[in-house]
């Protein structure tokens, strides 16, 4: 579960990233920033659901 939020924060964090660097006009691709950070979302999101689940049934 530990992983599973550090890899939430991750994505936020990339995200937000993202939106600096395309605020700032650094020269540095901010889309790329943005989209890594929607797929560890993703895959944070589908690891949490998966965990909720797997608690879900052993009850």
């Amino acid at each position: 579960m530990k992983l599973n939020i550090a890899l939430f924060v991750l994505g936020l964090l990339l995200i937000i990233g993202g939106v600096v660097v395309h605020f700032l006009k650094i020269d540095f691709s901010a889309n790329a920033l943005i989209i890594s950070g929607m797929m560890v979302e993703f895959l944070a999101i589908y690891l949490i659901f998966k965990t909720f689940s797997n608690i879900k049934k052993d009850d």
